[in-house]
């Protein structure tokens, strides 16, 4: 059996937003095509990336917000956000608390005009995690269960509470696990939830953007051709200046094949996935070097 949530603007509000960030994205990609090799193309790049980047993040959210539920089926409370499904066997759910007489959850995560995902802590329940679409306190419902509290929200609780109770009595004894099941790029929200795999990944894009600085604000200095040392295989040759965008380019793939590596691993050998992200930092201090030396 499946509930959804009261309808509201802030599924709308994130497309919104992830269709202006990525407009100003695009255009500034165009405007970085049609200038010559300089620290200003890079700039251009870099806020492009950047505002693309935050497009798919909000044009995420939007969708996720939009199609946000929750279903009842085969003993446990499934709440679908996006990608990420979290379960809650309805043996472990212990009480149901309405928000009728509580404020709205002042959650720490996204927070749009009724749109509300994320920690909080809440009165009368403790710790939460909600997965709310709605704009007022009548509307929600907390699940105090004991692997942590759910906040929902409902148009009419009571229908939800009633169909609850009956899967609860109807329920088998097949044991169901609770927990945040990730699928795709949702992936890599459980990995940078770990301050060691920010602080690598973070550094591993600085990294590779200094490598790009280096070449970009020294490229029109440096002669047409010139003696270089790039890649480190083969012996040090004649080139042409062109030949030194190859460094950055180098190091951006790196650092991109290096993180969807370590995406791909994140479930399956974490262990492997942080030497990925600590080969990742090394590769672009490498390549960082390597443009030092380069432009001179």
């Amino acid at each position: 059996m499946i509930f959804q949530p009261p309808r509201s603007r802030g599924a709308a509000i994130a497309l919104l937003l992830a269709a202006l960030a990525a407009a100003l994205g695009i255009a500034l990609l165009v405007r970085g095509l049609t200038l010559h090799v300089t620290f200003g193309q890079l700039l251009c790049y870099t806020f492009a990336a950047v505002l693309l980047a935050l497009a798919a993040l909000l044009g995420y959210w939007g969708w996720a917000g939009a199609m946000l539920r929750y279903e009842l089926r085969g003993g446990a409370l499934s709440i679908h956000w996006g990608l990420v499904e979290h379960v809650v066997p309805l043996a472990s759910i212990e009480r149901v608390v309405l928000g009728r007489h509580l404020p709205l959850p002042a959650v720490d995560g996204l927070r749009l005009p009724g749109l509300l995902i994320g920690r909080a802590a809440v009165s009368r329940v403790g710790a939460a995690t909600v997965y709310a679409r709605g704009n007022s306190p009548e509307q929600m419902v907390y699940l105090v269960a004991s692997a942590g509290a759910v906040g929902l929200s409902l148009s009419d609780a009571q229908p939800f509470v009633r169909a609850l109770q009956q899967a609860q009595a109807e329920q088998d004894s097949t044991a169901v696990a609770p927990g945040l099941r990730r699928d795709g790029v949702a992936r890599f929200g459980g990995l940078l939830a770990d301050a060691r795999a920010r602080l690598l990944t973070g550094a591993a894009l600085l990294l590779a953007w200094l490598s790009a600085a280096v070449v970009y604000a020294r490229y029109q200095g440096r002669p047409a051709a010139l003696t270089l040392h790039f890649p480190p295989t083969e012996p040090a040759h004649l080139a042409s200046r062109a030949e030194l965008l190859h460094i950055p380019e180098s190091a951006i793939a790196w650092c991109a094949a290096a993180l969807l590596l370590a995406l791909f691993l994140v479930g399956r050998a974490r262990p492997a996935a942080f030497m990925l992200l600590t080969g990742a930092v090394i590769g672009g201090a490498i390549f960082l070097i390597a443009a030092l030396g380069a432009v001179g």
